[in-house]
């Protein structure tokens, strides 16, 4: 069974054709394709991204996932400001609790984010970012398995 993928490249120097189509099997690039996600694919030679962003396998010297938390100073500054109107008397208290519970609800909606990261010998990367952590986690596993193929079987990758 052969299967396709269709890769745009941008056509330089030309304004009349802004992109031109190449159709490229999944046997130039590898016949292993580790992961095809959500317009993602790692192949053995590959990380294609949805951006049209290509990496090649080769100039991968490794992998990892990152957490990026968002910052909690704007809740944290709500609580304290309710804490301090509830402070001052009375008449402030159910002002001070409608902040309170605008910075308890801003803090449990904080989500992190988390990115692939590539090292090449060029430096870090950050290739790919999302919310949903699993995905990640399965990109960087595939990529992982797409550097130790081509480490154990060198001639099978073509870049």
């Amino acid at each position: 069974m052969r299967s396709e993928v269709l890769i745009l490249y941008p056509r330089f120097g030309t304004s009349s054709d802004a992109t031109s189509q190449d159709r490229v099997s999944y046997e130039h690039l590898d016949a292993r394709v580790f992961l095809d996600s959500r317009g993602v694919v790692v192949t053995g030679a590959r990380f294609l991204l949805p951006q049209r962003q290509t990496y090649a396998i080769d100039g991968i010297t490794a992998v990892r996932m990152h957490r990026h938390m968002p910052s909690q100073t704007g809740p944290i500054l709500c609580i304290f400001a309710g804490v301090g109107m509830g402070a001052i008397g009375n008449l402030a208290i159910w002002i001070a609790a409608a902040i309170i519970l605008a910075g308890i609800v801003w803090f449990a909606l904080l989500k992190p984010r988390f990115s692939v990261v590539l090292s090449s010998t060029a430096g870090e990367t950050e290739a790919l970012e999302d919310q949903d952590r699993r995905w990640i986690e399965d990109i960087v596993s595939a990529l992982d398995n797409a550097i130790a193929h081509r480490i154990c079987f060198p001639s099978s990758s073509i870049v």
